[in-house]
């Protein structure tokens, strides 16, 4: 009977074991897919603060085009500027001597848009400055 006893023993230890490399296994495939999503989702975040930067550097753009005087006054100026991986395309309108500035950045899929209200009467004076969606 003894030896019939340290027969089974012996089988359950290699149970135990494959039991317990399961769960390892299982565990670890559960550590990558939260490591690849959390990786993805920072790509997300990133590439829409390039968007971002890209808006608001159309806007600066445009800001210089205003002090400089080279803009179609009274009308609507629009610009496309290539950035490095996108664009920011920028539309300037007129009204009453306000003018404002949309800006529109664009990298793959993700899009941000700036708006940049500005009097201008000798002095350039930049009265709101605002991500829209």
């Amino acid at each position: 009977m003894k030896y019939k006893n340290k027969k089974y023993e012996s089988g359950q230890a290699l149970i135990m074991l494959l039991f317990f490399i399961m769960i390892g296994i299982t565990i670890t495939t559960a550590a990558i897919f939260i490591i690849i999503s959390n990786s993805i989702s920072a790509t997300d975040v990133n590439e829409g603060e390039i968007a971002r930067a890209m808006a608001e550097t159309g806007a600066e753009n445009a800001l210089l085009q205003i002090l400089r005087g080279n803009y179609i006054k009274g009308g609507t100026t629009l610009e496309n500027i290539p950035l490095g991986g996108g664009e920011a395309n920028v539309t300037i309108t007129s009204v009453n001597g306000t003018l404002t500035i949309d800006s529109v950045g664009t990298i793959g899929n993700y899009v941000k848009k700036v708006r940049v209200s500005v009097m201008k009467d000798g002095m350039m004076d930049v009265t709101s400055w605002k991500e829209i969606n």
